[in-house]
């Protein structure tokens, strides 16, 4: 798709969807591109990247804070998985209690953070 195609096609989208901004990814062959919107919670698959890759990109977009690590290390000791030392470094043993969870709740098991388990962890944290 060219670079006037492609315009064309997002100023249509954005008219057709009332102003929903969108994100744009470039698959990087045969000039196809995925558009993304970008405020849901649609998880986007690229074949450009790997499923570790987004999953690490969602965590860091959740930008934790040392006190929020150490809160859901914490509560996902209380519900029995060994994370190892409480001290806030998603380590190994950190990634694999997260995982564990992840399984528990039939979520898709990456070991990182995403919205839906940190939700999950958080809502538990707090009763």
């Amino acid at each position: 798709m060219g670079h006037e195609a492609f315009a064309a096609a997002l100023v249509f989208l954005i008219l057709a969807t009332d102003g929903i901004s969108f994100q744009w990814m470039d698959a990087g062959y045969s000039g196809q591109i995925y558009l993304v919107e970008a405020d849901s919670h649609l998880q986007v698959m690229s074949p450009t990247l790997s499923e570790e890759k987004l999953a690490k990109e969602q965590e860091n977009n959740l930008f934790l804070d040392l006190a929020t690590k150490l809160r859901i290390e914490k509560t996902l000791e209380s519900l029995g998985y060994d994370c190892g030392e409480i001290d806030g470094l998603f380590d190994n043993e950190t990634r694999s209690a997260i995982r564990s969870f992840q399984n528990t709740w039939s979520f898709r098991e990456t070991g990182y953070l995403d919205e839906v388990t940190f939700v999950r962890l958080l809502a538990i944290g707090i009763y």
